[in-house]
């Protein structure tokens, strides 16, 4: 019993190496279903696929132009001016290829040697700017009061761009942000009165970038911003603004060569203002925005 097994053990192990299929395409434009068996210097042995546990045949590798493998991947055997050097047979002359066979033979080899395109292609410097407007809202816990913060917002980063991919890249760097406008206060429906309030941030952005084509790219950064000074009604103030800011930003962008220009929208995660008794203030933001990767 053990030896019949052991027999068809090993014609199994001969057999299933042949069950991959590749696709041989030979210099005349014909294409063959082939379970490769050696690939020698000047010919190639094979199975027809459809019969691989028939007879091998042989070809000679100077009539192959290429084989694709099952996993894909293409190997070149002969290129067509390389075929045009071949001394003629009687079965074959490279110059006997058609015109439209040589035409595609040649664009599928170009087609392997074009780099690809990469929207990020190496590190770079990418200052971004972006002006908007920014809106903040709170109230006082156990009161009728609340206010509204409201007004101009900009930012300036200077980034360093890391390209992970051919259409995706990461960016660090430094930068300011500044927001101002009134503080407009109310007790119950009534106006309690308004007054300028702004506040300048030094800021660490991160940023992930994602190519959608040519033209447009996402981007998706969280920000950490240090609060340096705040002003009310002009003059320099405390215990108004929290010291730390942590807002994320979406970011859609149109990109023209390395010029990038588009809109972004801003969302503050943690409490504008400082002070137990104050509830969850958020911050909410749209922006222009200006950048280039130099």
């Amino acid at each position: 019993m053990k030896r019949p097994l052991l027999s068809l053990l090993l014609a199994l192990a001969c057999i299933l190496p042949l069950t991959a299929k590749q696709t041989m395409t030979m210099l005349s434009g014909e294409e063959l279903e082939v379970a490769i068996v050696t690939l020698g210097e000047t010919e190639i042995t094979y199975k027809k696929a459809s019969n691989p546990g028939g007879p091998n045949y042989t070809v000679s590798r100077d009539k192959v132009f290429f084989i694709v493998y099952d996993d894909g991947s293409r190997e070149v055997i002969t290129a067509p001016d390389a075929a045009s050097a071949v001394a003629p047979d009687s079965n074959y002359t490279g110059s006997s290829l058609s015109a439209i066979a040589r035409g595609s033979a040649e664009q599928m080899i170009a087609a392997d040697t074009v780099p690809v395109k990469k929207h990020f292609p190496r590190i770079s410097f990418y200052p971004r700017a972006s002006v908007g407007y920014q809106e903040t809202s709170t109230e006082i816990e156990d009161t009728s009061i609340n206010f509204d913060w409201g007004g101009f917002a900009w930012a300036v980063d200077l980034n360093i761009l890391i390209p992970t991919g051919n259409d995706s890249a990461w960016s660090i760097g430094v930068g300011w942000t500044g927001l101002g406008g009134d503080v407009k206060r109310k007790n119950g429906k009534k106006d309690a009165g308004k007054s300028s309030l702004t506040g300048m941030y030094f800021t660490l952005p991160v940023s992930y970038w994602y190519a959608c084509g040519d033209w447009f790219m996402l981007g998706l950064t969280q920000r950490l911003d240090i609060l340096v000074s705040q002003q009310m009604e002009g003059k320099k103030v405390k215990d108004v603004l929290n010291g730390f800011r942590s807002p994320t930003t979406v970011h859609g962008i149109v990109t023209i060569g390395n010029f990038d220009a588009g809109v972004e929208v801003l969302f503050n995660w943690t409490s504008a203002f400082k002070g137990e008794s104050y509830t969850w203030s958020p911050t909410l933001g749209i922006n222009f925005t200006l950048g280039y990767r130099f």
